[in-house]
């Protein structure tokens, strides 16, 4: 058998199993990536079921005793309260209930920043509830994460403007 017929067949053999090696690893990726965008999928539904079973245990927290309700009423009530306008006891409940709020919404910034709160989420929903809390944040000096504090800043200047436009 003449040699260079031998080796044509082997570069076409060669060729070909390169092929079907390119083949099976586009199907490989291609299986990887559905599997990612699935498991993607899951963490998704577990962060937004964490973050209800958080905002309901934020609930009953408040609703547990009458003083609980009272504070946050007032809290709710009262745009310019500070600390000092509530009696010491009060303070340390505002304090308490403000703390679970803050945790809960700070939470809610950061499932956002990493892509687990859609867009529609974050701009109807979460931004309304940092709109209506910041400035409980602010006012009773609450630690925030700097992205954080910089988002309820600017939220606070929007609101500012658009009640400025109103009047």
């Amino acid at each position: 058998m003449n040699w260079e017929v031998l080796g044509a067949v082997a570069d076409i053999i060669s060729a070909v199993a390169v092929l079907a090696t390119l083949i099976y690893l586009a199907l490989q990726i291609r299986q990887n990536s559905h599997s990612i965008e699935q498991q993607n999928e899951v963490a998704k539904s577990q962060s937004l079921q964490q973050r209800a079973d958080s905002v309901t245990q934020l609930c009953a927290l408040v609703i547990s005793s009458e003083e609980n309700v009272a504070v946050f009423t007032r809290l709710l009530t009262d745009k310019d309260i500070k600390p000092t306008d509530l009696e010491p006891n009060e303070r340390t409940r505002a304090r308490l209930l403000l703390h679970s709020l803050r945790s809960n919404l700070e939470n809610t910034f950061l499932q956002y920043q990493e892509g687990f709160l859609s867009e529609s989420f974050y701009r109807e929903v979460a931004v309304h509830l940092f709109a209506l809390y910041a400035h409980l944040f602010f006012a009773f000096d609450l630690p925030l994460e700097k992205n954080f504090r910089e988002e309820l800043s600017r939220i606070l200047r929007e609101q500012k403007q658009k009640e400025q436009g109103e009047n």
